[in-house]
């Protein structure tokens, strides 16, 4: 059974537990439990108190954690425990398990980076009086971090580890669907030297979080909230950050576009290769995935023939035996099922795949990969974010035409472009609204120095970076003997 961490102790349900289901076979795999209001308010208390003793601890301290913790996860220890609950709580393949150490151990080390970068910038002040005016950053306080089932270990270690280093304590919020996977990245912090107290984690299934979460942020002690997922459950956090005026930090789904120019026609085989694996790495489970294809008329039919080529070798199942593993739940899978059936009624041509009235499966979230052509903007698919192993492209005329196209959308954290043409890149890929633009490359790719965190769904909501996760405080030294205005 998972466990809480509170107050620098493992701790049991104070109430019920809740089983947690592997998404291939819908059996129950282990159970984790319910958080109560107490578990949160005993973790956010002593986090507030500890905080100000973890901010005292060095840079260089700081930093020794982080960059033990980077050696402890590429262990043979922490590659069978990743194997272990994410093959059992996500369905993931090995390559998407890979991706989730060798991501985590870039994030460690940026984050530990990251310590010494916390500075402050001292400036003249323009009264005569005040001899200096001076900018500081400090840790905010307590951090509230949600993070996501998909790469449960690596964004886990995201949502925690710049407030760590910026002096912040942290209360970490699993999935429901992942807790195993993500109380790994406590273990390894812990191993790797984090004071106890510096960290807490809490589990609890669908019906308790809503008004958990809503708990947790109304608490004074919670400075900041960061949150990883959709956008429907990222307005909500952001709402009640809203009535409690607190900042809030969000990477929410993504609808990611990618523009194949017709000066790729000397790199369509790549092209089509980058958007086969954006489109299709995880089943399309991914918020960098690339979900609307803008292909130049010139080339369509050939990178129509290329892509569907290359789809149709690939196959869903068990993803310890096949490239492709099921959809995190059965709702999930209907939905995605609901998109293809609206494309193909509204004229989308079928490539690859067929339209089926429930997903296959055992426990009904198995879909094969999908192609379809000739997606429009009166679409659903086009319109919402799929989260599903399909592939969806839509022909243009002229690339400023497939620019507006692209940014015709609430999603905003990562876009594509496919060119041969340097000027047509340096003109065209600022232009598209999003977070990051990969030139030549699939969307699902995220620089540790950097990121594309921030600026999913419709929000703008802050990077996780040190500025985000600190208050900016001025100092103001005056000279003696200051007169002052009406009363001096």
């Amino acid at each position: 059974m998972v466990k809480l961490f509170i107050a620098g102790q493992d701790r049991s349900a104070s109430s019920t537990s809740f089983d947690v289901a592997n998404p291939l076979t819908g059996k129950t795999v282990w159970t984790a439990p319910n958080a109560t209001t107490a578990d949160i308010d005993d973790a956010i208390t002593d986090l507030a108190a500890f905080q100000p003793e973890w901010e005292r601890v060095t840079p260089s301290q700081k930093r020794a954690v982080f960059l033990k913790a980077a050696e402890l996860v590429m262990t043979e220890k922490y590659h069978k425990l990743i194997v272990d609950c994410m093959t059992n709580e996500t369905a993931a393949s090995g390559g998407w398990q890979h991706v989730n150490q060798m991501a985590s151990a870039a994030m460690l080390k940026e984050a530990a980076a990251q310590a010494s970068q916390i500075r402050g910038e001292y400036h003249r002040s323009e009264k005569p009086d005040v001899n200096m005016f001076v900018v500081e950053r400090r840790a905010a306080g307590v951090v509230f971090a949600i993070a996501p089932w998909n790469a449960p270990v690596n964004l886990s270690i995201r949502a925690i580890g710049i407030p760590l280093i910026c002096g912040n304590t942290v209360l970490l919020k699993a999935s429901e669907y992942s807790p195993a996977s993500q109380r790994i990245v406590v273990d390894l912090l812990l191993e790797a030297g984090l004071p106890p107290r510096a960290l807490a984690f809490v589990t609890m299934d669908r019906e308790q979080a809503p008004a958990l979460t809503t708990h947790a942020i109304a608490r004074r002690e919670v400075r900041r909230v960061n949150f990883t997922g959709s956008d429907i459950v990222g307005k909500i956090i952001a709402s009640e950050c809203g009535k409690n005026l607190k900042q809030c930090i969000l990477e929410l789904g993504g609808k990611a576009p990618v523009i194949v120019s017709q000066n790729a026609k000397d790199n369509l085989e790549s092209a089509a290769w980058g958007v086969v694996f954006g489109s299709l790495v995880h089943s399309g489970q991914v918020c960098m995935s690339s979900e609307r294809v803008l292909v130049h008329r010139s080339v369509y039919k050939e990178f129509e023939k290329l892509v569907s080529e290359r789809v149709k070798k690939l196959r869903s199942g068990d993803p310890r035996e096949v490239q492709l593993g099921p959809l995190f739940r059965p709702s999930a899978a209907e939905t995605v099922v609901k998109q293809i059936r609206d494309a193909v009624e509204k004229g989308a041509d079928l490539l690859v795949g067929e339209v089926v009235d429930q997903a296959a499966g055992d426990y009904k979230t198995l879909l094969q990969p999908t192609v379809l052509s000739g997606i429009s903007t009166k679409m659903d698919i086009w319109e919402r974010e799929s989260f599903g192993p399909v592939i969806c492209l839509t022909p243009f005329d002229d690339i400023e035409e497939a620019v507006k196209l692209a940014n015709d959308s609430e999603y905003s954290l990562i876009a594509g472009l496919w060119t041969s043409d340097l000027h047509e890149a340096m003109k065209y890929a600022p232009q598209l609204r999003a977070g990051s633009v990969q030139v030549n490359g699939s969307t699902i790719h995220i620089e540790p120095t950097f990121g594309n965190a921030g600026l999913g769904g419709a929000s703008g909501y802050g990077r996780f970076n040190v500025d985000s996760f600190t208050d900016l405080r001025s100092i103001a030294f005056h000279g003696h003997g200051g007169k002052f205005p009406m009363f001096g």
